[in-house]
């Protein structure tokens, strides 16, 4: 709170967290006051949404006032201004800063840890660094034959670097790519799709690179257990990753291809994709979040995909709602994600040829 005239008290209350939350201003009298408001908001470094919200208001018969923060309609917090009769002037706020500070709960312990674990990283670091410059005091001096040599006879020397390397989206690629190009060979490759039919929901006969969606687009891939949907979720994953000649979808382009088994997913959509990676080491989903929601050209594959799981649901929902670029393939059973069928462009049917007669 702070008095920025004579007659005049501007109001401060700011939220950290996620998702973003809608501000709602009123005074005593409920009147509505959010129009008057103005509020900015920012992405922090943890991936939490910055909101601070301000009002200037008028001292009068009203001196109560009340911000508000909804999420879905909902207030998860809200905070209560009692204008005093007497009130610091603008010119002191240089030396005293009064400031109402209004954060959900949860998100404040959420932040004390995700703090913590970012100064203790940093440190983790610093420590490293101080070793690799320990074995290079005279590096300022040192010539390209020297560095070469000192290099060759410490092999296990400044093992940080390697480790930022592997936090690099790069890194990630080639464990995908190590990961998918298991799962088939050429010749199975060839074999296994002459057996499938692609249909649209009309029930038109459609080639099978159209189950590979355009940027931005999500495709619904409806069929019976036991049709193989997995089956060409496997191959997509495997034709990305593996060097051959054969590549029916055109599907090496795209930078990252994330293959997820949904019939057994626990917790919101970033943890259930983070679950779903190999990885040496606990990957980063704020980096994750980044790449799936950024520009990157990639394909996200959520094989057995069914509604009923809450956390999971909102998030997806929200997901498709935010990215920018990544194309979005969903397996499915017919009927088990009615709001999906509903909402998305492009649901397609695959069933199994029936096998030709020997006579």
């Amino acid at each position: 709170m702070m008095k920025t005239g004579q007659d005049e008290v501007e109001l401060s209350c700011e939220s950290r967290g996620f998702p973003s939350a809608q501000v709602i201003w009123s005074d005593g009298q409920n009147t509505n006051l959010t129009e008057m408001s103005n509020s900015t908001t920012r992405s922090t470094d943890e991936d939490l949404i910055h909101i601070i919200s301000k009002l200037t208001v008028k001292r009068d018969l009203v001196n109560n006032y009340t911000c508000s923060f909804l999420v879905k309609g909902e207030i998860r917090q809200a905070a209560t201004f009692s204008i005093p009769d007497d009130i610091l002037p603008h010119c002191c706020a240089q030396y005293v800063w009064i400031v109402a500070m209004v954060v959900v709960l949860l998100a404040i312990a959420f932040i004390a840890v995700i703090l913590r674990r970012r100064r203790n990283g940093q440190k983790n670091r610093r420590n490293e660094s101080s070793k690799c410059a320990f074995l290079f005091p005279h590096s300022s001096s040192a010539t390209t034959d020297s560095l070469l040599t000192v290099t060759e006879n410490t092999p296990q020397t400044c093992d940080i670097s390697s480790e930022e390397t592997a936090e690099k989206p790069l890194s990630l690629r080639s464990v995908l790519i190590r990961e998918y190009s298991e799962l088939d060979t050429n010749t199975e490759m060839k074999s296994r799709l002459a057996s499938y039919a692609l249909l649209s929901k009309e029930g038109r006969s459609l080639n099978i690179s159209s189950i590979l969606p355009d940027k931005k687009e999500m495709i619904l891939l409806l069929g019976e257990p036991g049709c193989g949907k997995t089956s060409v979720a496997q191959i997509l994953s495997s034709c990305w990753a593996e060097r051959t000649t054969t590549d029916p979808f055109n599907i090496r382009r795209l930078h990252l291809v994330f293959q997820v088994d949904c019939t057994r997913a626990k917790g919101d959509f970033f943890q259930v994709i983070k679950s779903s990676v190999s990885y040496e080491k606990p990957l980063d989903v704020s980096e994750l979040r980044e790449t799936l929601l950024g520009s990157t050209d990639c394909l996200l594959i959520l094989d057995g995909y069914q509604e009923g799981n809450k956390d999971l649901d909102e998030t997806l929902e929200w997901f498709l709602t935010e990215r920018q670029t990544c194309r979005v393939l969903v397996t499915s059973h017919p009927g088990k994600c009615p709001a999906l069928e509903k909402n998305v462009r492009t649901v397609l049917q695959l069933i199994q040829k029936p096998e030709k007669s020997g006579s």
